[in-house]
């Protein structure tokens, strides 16, 4: 009710130009600077996936409300540690751990930025372990209280649904809709990430320097939600499948946030990629 509260009274202000301006300057003028670490005030090691949360983002100098966001998530997790990751960062990174592996070839041709933090949440979540959440994301639970301590992967759906409808799937909650990639967990080296690295290759020479009327869709195929999905139900389905997979409903049993109020001037200096007609993803 308060939120759609605030769409509403958001949704005026954008529409009055003098209002606009007003809000953007007040949010621009109270940026709020946000640690790109912070250690937890708490240690807590009863976990298989340690207590972490990476993220990434340009710098570390956010509009001031979706930077009360970040920062009262942070507040709610103590016993969680917090890693921002800027674009050199993330680069030196997979030059560091993936320079001979293919997906560091699909990582550098990629045009899209998003597609590269897709390729970089999965190789880092895979190399250390922890949490995976988007800047503008997060979950209004303290992450230790939902997190089970044997959870080898813990996963969330979307409420969009897949346009092609799936039978009842043994073990898996709502075969129907997409798996977020905008906050997940895993532990280290885990093998479900480690195939999703191995599936974006094998499907890499398909979209490869081709062009698509619509990039975002075939972005979200070779290495967002639907490649993540595709991969985990694959997993699931096998015989020998040991993991234990923690699934925590649709959005985090209501308890996710996809985009915190103000992360939409996160993007208003660059052209979002859902804006983009027929064009290459990849080089």
């Amino acid at each position: 009710m308060f939120s759609n509260l605030l769409k509403f009274i958001y949704s005026i202000i954008k529409k009055t130009p003098i209002l606009y301006k007003i809000y953007i300057y007040k949010e621009n003028y109270f940026k709020i600077y946000i640690n790109k670490k912070t250690n937890s005030k708490i240690i807590n090691n009863r976990f298989k996936i340690p207590l972490i949360v990476h993220q990434s983002w340009d710098d570390n100098y956010f509009p001031y409300t979706i930077g009360k966001h970040i920062k009262n998530f942070r507040e709610l997790n103590p016993d969680v540690q917090f890693k921002i990751y800027n674009n050199k960062d993330v680069n030196n990174f997979m030059k560091k751990f993936y320079k001979n592996h293919k997906i560091y070839e699909i990582f550098k041709n990629s045009i899209f930025w998003p597609m590269k933090t897709d390729i970089f949440r999965y190789c880092k979540v895979y190399q250390h372990g922890g949490f995976w959440f988007d800047i503008k994301s997060g979950v209004n639970k303290q992450l230790s209280k939902i997190l089970d301590p044997k959870t080898d992967i813990l996963i969330s759906f979307e409420l969009d649904k897949k346009q092609e409808k799936k039978k009842y799937i043994n073990n898996i909650q709502y075969p129907n809709n997409w798996i977020c990639n905008w906050g997940f967990a895993a532990t280290k080296k885990n093998k479900i990430l480690k195939n999703l690295i191995n599936n974006i290759c094998n499907h890499y020479e398909f979209y490869k320097d081709k062009n698509f009327k619509y990039p975002k869709t075939a972005i979200l195929e070779l290495t967002g939600p639907r490649m993540l999905t595709n991969t985990i139900i694959d997993e699931i389905k096998t015989k020998n499948f040991r993991l234990k997979v923690q699934q925590e409903g649709i959005n985090f049993h209501n308890q996710g946030v996809y985009a915190y109020g103000g992360a939409t001037l996160l993007f208003s200096k660059k052209k979002h990629y859902s804006f983009y007609r027929n064009s290459k993803i990849i080089k």
